[in-house]
């Protein structure tokens, strides 16, 4: 049980040290804004002191100028918008049987003459040897929750796949909950080459099918573009942070706009339905993407700056990019705040306290029907049996 008294004066700590964080921002963003604006009409002398510095953190390459923002195109008259979201249950060795499962929602919302919905979800349970274990330096471990989570990614993405199939004769686009950069799967090189052999492949199913895949990410901590801004102050040529003369006389130059995020910077920008400049990401894992890397941009829905990333055919394309535009701003709106269409995926992928529990109690119902031997431990007993 938390003693709040007890907490209550390490809430005033943080308080004012958190105060003292935003009144140091405020000052950090009006530098970053100077220096935004700065940059107009320098698009190429920005992309080569951004491709020739050498930093431990992602710069943004812009692909248009920076300073440059895009207004709301016109939403389509009929457009289908589709989405996937997913859910899992870790393995867990305290429980009557080790497996794990995840569970893919999706959504599909026609708009126009013919309205119409289409709402499912699509368990898959994992528990053979080869699903459970990964085999590292001749040890066999137990996948982790990194490795569930980049499967259930993965399934995300074919699930986008194949409703592109079903639409790609409509004015269609798709969308994923969170980033299009899967940081990492943590596996051994063969099985990593295998993943984004699956992950190009749903790409370019998409790019096929003409359906522009976007996505979508609510409350952005990103800084690409800050730290853009950050090589731009550095008086070096070129940069490198790794032997920076300014370390030993800090703070640094490029520190007056250190510690923003991409997306204070751009709600003084961005005016309502407004999406800022092109951006690429630097991010290493996409060498692995092939034709597919990952561009990105903001997009001011009203209640927040949200990011949008995209796949380089979606962003090269005008037509594409202006659908994926108003598709996202459109379902905001109709969401009050969030697309209604990734509402209505998570929905049907979501699984709860009370659907972990009776998964597990029809597990152990068949194991016994079977005449085999449940295993729940003695740990998950006593935490089931204490009052919540």
């Amino acid at each position: 049980m938390l003693n709040l008294s007890s907490v209550y004066p390490h809430i005033e700590k943080m308080i004012k040290e958190y105060k003292l964080i935003v009144d140091d921002n405020k000052q950090k963003l009006n530098k970053a804004s100077e220096t935004l604006n700065s940059l107009k009409g320098e698009l190429s002398k920005i992309q080569k002191r951004v491709q020739e510095s050498k930093t431990t953190w992602l710069a943004a390459e812009p692909v248009e100028d920076p300073a440059v923002f895009h207004p709301l195109p016109p939403v389509p008259s009929n457009y289908v918008v589709m989405a996937s979201d997913g859910s899992q249950l870790f393995p867990d060795h305290h429980e009557v049987v080790l497996c794990y499962l995840i569970n893919i929602g999706t959504a599909v919302l026609e708009y126009g003459d013919s309205p119409a919905a289409a709402l499912n979800n699509q368990p898959m349970l994992y528990y053979r040897e080869e699903d459970l274990y990964i085999e590292y330096d001749g040890v066999k471990r137990l996948v982790d929750s990194q490795q569930v989570a980049a499967a259930r990614a993965l399934e995300e993405l074919k699930a986008l796949a194949v409703m592109s199939s079903e639409y790609k004769s409509r004015q269609a686009a798709a969308l994923s909950d969170g980033s299009l950069i899967h940081w990492g799967t943590n596996q051994q090189e063969k099985e990593e080459e295998k993943y984004f052999k699956v992950l190009v492949s749903c790409y370019e199913t998409l790019r096929q099918n003409k359906t522009p895949v976007a996505g979508y990410i609510s409350g952005t901590r990103s800084t690409d573009v800050i730290n853009m801004l950050r090589l731009q102050l550095c008086p070096y040529t070129p940069v490198n942070c790794d032997h920076c003369r300014q370390h030993t006389t800090p703070p640094a130059v490029c520190e007056s706009v250190g510690g923003l995020r991409d997306a204070s910077l751009f709600s003084g920008f961005l005016k309502e339905g407004w999406r800022s400049a092109l951006f690429k990401s630097r991010s290493k894992i996409l060498e692995k993407y092939g034709d597919h890397e990952i561009y990105f941009f903001y997009v001011n829905i009203g209640s927040e700056v949200i990011r949008v990333e995209v796949p380089r055919w979606t962003a090269q394309n005008t037509g594409y990019l202006n659908r994926v535009h108003s598709v996202v701003v459109d379902q905001a709106l109709k969401g009050r705040g969030y697309p209604v269409c990734l509402t209505e995926a998570h929905q049907q992928a979501v699984v709860d306290g009370s659907d972990r529990r009776l998964f597990y109690e029809l597990v152990n119902k068949k194991l016994i029907e079977n005449g085999l031997t449940s295993e729940i431990t003695c740990k998950s007993l006593r935490k089931r049996s204490v009052p919540v």
